[in-house]
């Protein structure tokens, strides 16, 4: 007696099916037995892989209920789809995501990139802060930040010497949403100045002295004093001075215009 060709294709789906979703289920178990921590993307693909297998298996079950339909193929699959979704709707081997990942981008206030900016970001959970570096492309990645978080309102805070908020602070709020997010920043007015006074051996103060800082250049009255302006693009936390005068040996330090603090600047006779 011949059998017929709907049968053995059925057979046939029916044994791909059971291998497929068993192969499936067998990889699913054997992360979770040797693997101990687990991103979210790979949350995401054990518990579709998961489903799969189920569904796979569900279908081959389908085809051996005894059915007598020449559709039986069609039935399998949609049986074998309805069951995909639902295990995974329901997720039973808890392959919840329990955390996310977030990276801020900091651009100024013409959302332009900014070059060379050092410091950190703080970002406050409850009670505790986080703080990461900020990296070469100007970005601080958040990691495994509580799924609780998410569409939740917290605090930011930068420490970049040089740089505020444009609410004129280093505090700002901002809206968690499991997507990258752009930081909005400004220059301040902490590195934006050096002044000081020049004078010489005998305590005498010394008019015409060239300051000369990164290209900028200012010289002193007849009272020695001097106030150097730095361009909002060349301010950095050190900044090196050259004190020169005919005559004069020359001077040359680093100075940190965040200090505040006037120089005190004698220069020696040649």
């Amino acid at each position: 007696m011949t059998t017929p060709k709907s049968k053995t294709f059925s057979n046939k789906n029916q044994g791909i099916s059971i291998i497929m979703g068993s192969i499936c289920i067998i990889v699913v178990f054997c992360i979770l037995l040797f693997k101990n921590e687990f991103s979210n993307d790979l949350r995401l693909y054990l518990r579709i892989l998961f489903a799969l297998g189920i569904a796979g298996l569900s279908a081959a079950l389908l085809g051996n209920l005894k059915i007598n339909t020449m559709h039986i193929n069609g039935v399998r699959a949609a049986g074998g789809f309805a069951m995909f979704v639902l295990v995974y709707i329901i997720n039973p081997v808890g392959f919840k995501q329990e955390s996310f990942d977030i990276t801020f981008m900091l651009k100024n206030k013409e959302g332009k990139s900014i070059k060379n900016i050092v410091g950190n970001i703080d970002l406050y959970l409850g009670n505790d802060k986080i703080s990461k570096k900020i990296a070469e492309d100007e970005t601080a990645e958040f990691k495994q930040i509580p799924i609780s978080y998410n569409d939740n309102i917290t605090e930011i805070e930068i420490q970049i010497p040089g740089w505020q908020f444009p609410n004129g602070t280093n505090y700002s709020k901002i809206k968690l949403n499991q997507k990258d997010a752009i930081i909005n920043i400004e220059h301040d007015d902490s590195l934006c100045c050096i002044t000081g006074t020049v004078t010489d051996e005998e305590g005498n103060y010394l008019q015409d002295v060239a300051i000369m800082v990164d290209g900028i250049n200012a010289t002193t009255n007849k009272l020695g004093f001097f106030e150097l302006k730095i361009p909002a693009e060349k301010r950095r936390e050190e900044q090196k001075v050259i004190v020169a005068k005919t005559g004069y040996k020359s001077f040359n330090d680093s100075v940190y215009p965040a200090t505040k603090a006037p120089l005190s600047i004698s220069l020696q006779k040649k």
